[in-house]
C-alpha cells in the first residue's frame, strides 16, 4: 500500500483514538486525524476516489466561531473501498472546489484548509464513517496516510 497525500508533506498533529484536553479544559478522544503541510501550501487532495455527497461551502463567510461546534467549509466524499461503502468527511476547509454529485478521482485537488470551524488553528481534519453514519473508522485502518 502506497503511502496517501491529503495535504503535501503532510504532518499529522493530533492522531486518531488520542486522548487530548481542549482550551476549555474538558478532555476528548480524538475520532479522527489532523493534518497540516509541511510547507506553506494548504491544498486538500482527496484520498479516494467517490462521488461528493455533500459540499457545505457557505460557512458564514468563514467567520471563525460563528457556528460552535462545526467544521467550518467541509466536504463528503462517498467512496467503496474493498466492497464497502464509506463516507470521507474533509473540515476546516476554507475553500472547496467540488460541488455535490460529481465524481472525484484520488489525488483531486478538493480545496484548501485553514483556521475556520471549531479550530485551534490552521489544519484539516479527516475522519471516515460506516455508511450508515452509526460508527466512525479509524482512517488509519483503510489508508496508509
Amino acid at each position: 500500500m502506497n503511502k496517501i497525500q491529503v495535504v503535501k508533506n503532510q504532518i499529522i498533529t493530533s492522531d486518531y483514538g488520542v486522548k487530548r484536553r481542549l482550551p476549555d479544559g474538558h478532555e476528548q478522544v480524538h475520532d479522527g486525524i489532523d493534518f497540516i503541510s509541511g510547507i506553506n501550501d494548504r491544498t486538500v487532495f482527496a484520498i479516494a476516489d467517490g462521488f461528493v455527497a455533500y459540499d457545505y461551502d457557505d460557512y458564514c463567510h468563514i467567520k471563525r466561531y460563528a457556528k460552535p461546534n462545526t467544521g467550518g467549509n467541509m466536504v463528503i466524499i462517498t467512496s467503496v473501498i474493498n466492497n464497502k461503502t464509506y463516507h470521507i468527511r474533509y473540515l476546516h476547509l476554507a475553500e472547496n472546489y467540488i460541488s455535490k454529485g460529481q465524481y472525484i478521482v484520488k489525488g483531486r485537488n478538493i480545496g484548501v484548509y485553514g483556521d475556520v470551524g471549531y479550530s485551534f488553528g490552521a489544519h484539516l481534519h479527516l475522519d471516515v464513517f460506516e455508511v450508515n453514519w452509526n460508527k466512525k473508522i479509524n482512517p488509519h485502518s483503510l489508508f496508509k496516510l
